[in-house]
């Protein structure tokens, strides 16, 4: 009785595996990824510009919470202000 299997057993059943894996979970994957690309967008493009105009403009670059005690980069702000813009366009289905 052989315990190990045949090396072209194991590597046939193997690339049919990743041929389902690639194909369904790939697939889900991208999916849910793209439905989620208005999220991504307002995470790492508005996030990020609505912070540079607001240190250009205003020359703002940290906000002090608690004078002496607790400073909060804009940037901190604006990406999750941004991330949620974006979750809002998904849920209404449109930007503005």
């Amino acid at each position: 009785m052989e315990l190990v299997p045949k090396r072209e057993t194991f590597h046939i059943c193997f690339d049919k595996i990743l041929i389902l894996f690639h194909s369904r979970v790939m697939q889900r994957v991208l999916e849910t990824f793209l439905s989620f690309l208005p999220v991504w967008f307002g995470l790492f493009f508005l996030g990020p510009l609505i912070a540079e105009i607001i240190g250009l403009s205003f020359g703002i670059t940290q906000v002090t919470i608690i004078p002496s005690v607790f400073e909060i980069s804009v940037y901190a702000i604006t990406i999750p202000l941004g991330g949620a813009w974006g979750g809002l366009a998904i849920w209404r289905g449109r930007w503005i």
